[in-house]
């Protein structure tokens, strides 16, 4: 038995060059006679898979099988030429179809009549034939329209003659007939020729001017040069062929039936548009020049893009991915992969993100510590519990809505111009970055969120009230919400025997700032202050005044000595330092920094005095090995204050430069612009 070929008809010799043919191959009294013939060619209302006569090599050769249904008896009138078998080969009066297992690895020989033709070849390759011949049941063949079943039919369909019909069916009477039909030509060298099957393809390469009629082949010549292709809505389901465009920069092939689209042998390819096909799989890994992948609206379920680190933008969404991983894309700008089913979205070491759109998946963390460089960022129908991007400080198109996100804290988010937080579990929104008359927010939804923490609570009430809930407040200072919460740890009272104080008393003062990690939330920092209160009281003391903040203290009846470096008991009466109303008590910060690139280095910055009530002086350390490293101060707007790169032993800053007294945050950034440390410092 011998199917559909696509080899070099070596073997036959009996075939005279004439290409398309349907001839006698044995008995001996028919083999190599030659019968006028109709064919079926593929497309149109047929279906493309029927075998494309006009590609040289591709026939069919095999044993003829007279089809013998008994679905229908008798002869047809309405025929010149009456033939008993002229209503076989069709469905019978109820709609069923017959079975014939002897039409197996055979062409189907069947007279015309009763039903169309496409019905009579679609039920013989039900039944196993690999091709038909229809008998005309008067004259000379004629062409064949595909009627109601032609899409469905992917064998050969050839018309002979009525007379020619006749004589092979008298062949057939005395034993196996076999028949070649198809064209004798041997394929194209495939050194010199591409194989492309596609007839949709293949003719949109006619229309370019590289291919000149369809037959499945194209000069690979014509093609190995192309740079540029644009096969977009053109109805291709196959773009075998595509791997010897060796020279192909950009591949567009959207909207089309592509099921598969094998890439590997077009190293230069840089602009892949491949969208709404039907592809579940794309391997892109010998593609290491791709800059573009637009392969949104298929069916895939893994792309691997490790190694593409020329790729800048990648649009995947709508597709059935459950893990991405874009690590290893160092210049991706631009990543679209919403609408998929992500558990997993992995873009540390894609440092460059400019737009990130990961919407409507199933993502619990997203870590974007590293994805300083992010301007939009789109995470919403998403299941997120925490979210930090406080050092996105580029962050300008943000939304969040729809997770399950408790807290967000957006103080250094300074070029934040869109948020929507909708539907979250909030109940701690600080949106309080010194900027909100850039901003509009929609923050509804959030039944636990009583209060935002905002610039101007007149602008926020007056502009957003509309885009909360009706719990939810503004505020300058919401309490026990947010990282800048400063907390009163206690009060020190102080008794002061001398009588010239008494017009002063009592009097409080700052003794000591410092941050801590809050206990609730260790990710935050809390500003510490424990003040000192001094309050007359002539009784404390049998002998002389408590002595306060002196470096040294003489006397020999002090009940009690507080924050005296040395104290000597003596019966001289002398005291150091009593001036209490200009007491001032000041401490240092410590801020210490391992230095980022360099292998255990390790600075201290220190800042004193702290309160400062004159002049800030910070001496940097060893500052020579903090190249590119900056300090900046911000008031309690978020306003910056102070700036400086770390290039210089020390700054003597004077108090009046800075601001009105209060709370003030100095923070040290590396040469990424990452925040390393944040400290605060007081002003009296």
């Amino acid at each position: 038995m011998k199917k559909l070929i696509l080899i070099p008809l070596l073997l036959i010799t009996l075939l005279i060059n004439s290409q398309i043919v349907v001839q006698g191959v044995s008995p001996s009294s028919i083999s190599g006679t030659s019968y006028s013939f109709e064919w079926v060619q593929p497309g149109g209302s047929w279906s493309n898979s029927i075998p494309n006569f006009n590609t040289p090599g591709v026939y069919v050769q095999d044993t003829l099988e007279l089809v013998v249904d008994s679905s229908w008896t008798g002869d047809n009138p309405a025929y010149t030429i009456p033939h008993p078998f002229a209503n076989e080969g069709c469905l019978n009066s109820n709609g069923n179809s017959y079975t014939q297992p002897s039409l197996a690895g055979k062409i189907a020989v069947v007279w015309r009549g009763s039903c169309q033709f496409s019905t009579k070849a679609a039920l013989a390759e039900n039944n196993g034939a690999v091709g038909i011949i229809i008998i005309n049941h008067s004259g000379a063949p004629t062409g064949m329209a595909a009627g109601d079943s032609g899409l469905y039919v992917n064998i050969p369909v050839v018309m002979i003659s009525t007379s020619d019909g006749q004589t092979l069916l008298s062949e057939m009477a005395n034993g196996p007939v076999e028949i070649f039909m198809g064209n004798n030509l041997p394929p194209p060298n495939p050194n010199l020729y591409t194989y492309v099957p596609d007839q949709n393809f293949e003719q949109e390469l006619i229309n370019l001017g590289y291919d000149n009629v369809i037959d499945q082949y194209v000069l690979t010549a014509n093609i190995s040069g192309v740079t540029d292709l644009f096969l977009n809505g053109i109805g291709v389901s196959d773009l075998t062929g595509i791997e010897d465009f060796s020279s192909l920069t950009t591949l567009e092939c959207a909207n089309n039936q592509l099921t598969t689209l094998d890439v590997s042998q077009n190293p230069n390819l840089s602009i892949l548009q491949c969208n709404d096909n039907q592809l579940t799989t794309l391997d892109v890994s010998q593609n290491s020049n791709l800059t573009t992948l637009v392969c949104q609206y298929n069916q895939l379920t893994n792309l691997n893009i490790n190694g593409l680190s020329n790729l800048l933008d990648l649009s995947c969404e709508v597709n059935q991915l459950t893990s991405l991983d874009v690590s290893q894309n160092s210049n991706l700008t631009y990543l679209g992969c919403q609408f998929n089913q992500l558990t997993t979205l992995i873009v540390n070491g894609a440092n460059n993100l400019f737009d990130l759109y990961c919407s409507d998946n199933q993502l619990t963390t997203l870590d974007l510590s590293n994805n300083i460089a992010l301007n939009t960022l789109w995470c919403s129908m998403n299941q997120i519990t925490t979210l930090d991007v406080s050092n996105i400080i580029s962050l300008s198109q943000f939304d969040c809505s729809n997770n399950q996100i408790v807290s967000l804290d957006l103080s250094n988010n300074f070029a934040l111009t869109y948020l929507q937080c909708s539907g979250n579990n909030l109940n701690c929104l600080n949106v309080k970055n010194g900027y909100n008359l850039n901003l509009n927010i929609s923050a509804d939804f959030n039944d636990s969120l009583t209060c935002v923490e905002v610039d101007n609570v007149s602008y926020s009430t007056a502009a957003w009230s509309n885009n909360v809930d009706s719990q939810t407040s503004f505020s300058l200072d919401c309490i026990g919400c947010g990282c800048d919460v400063v907390y009163t740890i206690d009060t020190l009272n102080t008794n002061v025997a001398d009588i010239q104080f008494q017009n002063y008393s009592p009097q409080t003062y700052l003794a000591i700032s410092d941050t801590f990690a809050q206990v609730s939330n260790p990710n935050c920092d809390s500003v510490v202050s424990t003040y000192r209160q001094l309050i007359y009281n002539p009784n404390y003391f049998t002998d002389t005044i408590l002595t306060y903040d002196t470096l040294t203290t003489y006397d020999t009846l002090i009940t009690q000595v507080f924050d005296s470096l040395t104290v000597y008991d003596t019966i001289n009466i002398d005291i150091i330092d009593t001036s209490y109303v200009s007491i001032s008590v000041t401490d240092t910060l410590y801020i210490d920094i391992t230095v980022t690139g360099i292998t255990s280095v390790d600075n201290t910055i220190t800042v004193y005095p702290n309160p400062a009530n004159d002049v800030v002086i910070i001496d940097n350390g060893n500052y020579s090995i903090m190249n590119n490293y900056n300090l900046m101060i911000f008031n309690s707007l978020s306003q910056q204050v102070f700036f400086s790169q770390i290039n210089t032993q020390q700054f003597q800053i004077p108090v009046s430069t800075l601001g009105a007294e209060g709370t003030y945050i100095i923070r040290i950034l590396d040469g990424n612009n990452n925040i390393i440390k944040t400290k605060y410092l007081i002003l009296n």
